[in-house]
C-alpha cells in the first residue's frame, strides 16, 4: 500500500484533473490531505503519522536523494507498506524530516506545491507501468 499525505488542496482545475486521472490509474494508493496550518503545526500532524506507519516513510524535499524512473521502480517494488509526505511551499519541518527514512527530491528544478504532487503521482504511476512491463515508459 502506498499512503500519500499532503498539505494543501489543489486549487487549479488542471492540477486537479491530472492528480484526480493519475489517483485512479494506480493501484493501492491512498492520499491525504491536511490543511496549510504552517510548517510546524503541519509537522505535528506529520510526526503522528510517521508514528503510525508501518512501513517505510519518505518526504519529498529539495534537498533528497534523486532516483532516476527506472531505479525508483526497482525501490519502489521493494516496499511493502509506504508513505510519502509533501510540504505545504514552505517544505516540511526540520522535526519530520529527522523522522523519516529517506529525503526524496524530484528534480534539481522547484516545482510549486501542487504541480509537485501532480509530477510525483505521475512518477508513481510510470514507476507501476515499469514494474508491470507495460510500454508507458519508453
Amino acid at each position: 500500500m502506498i499512503h500519500i499525505f499532503a498539505v494543501g488542496k489543489v486549487k487549479e482545475k488542471w492540477i486537479r484533473e491530472g492528480c484526480a486521472e493519475y489517483s485512479k490509474r494506480l493501484k493501492n494508493v491512498q492520499i491525504g490531505e491536511i490543511k496549510d496550518y504552517g510548517k510546524e503545526k503541519e509537522g505535528v500532524f506529520f510526526l503522528e503519522k510517521i508514528r503510525k506507519a508501518k512501513g517505510t516513510v519518505v518526504a519529498l524535499h529539495e534537498t533528497g536523494k534523486t532516483m532516476n524512473s527506472l531505479s525508483f521502480a526497482a525501490w519502489l517494488k521493494k516496499q511493502d507498506d509506504i508513505t510519502f509526505l509533501i510540504g505545504s511551499a514552505d517544505g516540511l519541518a526540520s522535526s519530520v524530516l529527522k523522522e523519516v527514512y529517506m529525503q526524496l527530491r524530484l528534480s534539481d528544478l522547484t516545482f510549486p506545491h501542487e504541480r509537485a504532487r501532480l509530477l510525483f503521482l505521475e512518477q508513481l504511476y510510470r514507476a507501476q507501468c515499469i514494474n508491470q512491463g507495460k510500454t508507458y515508459h519508453r
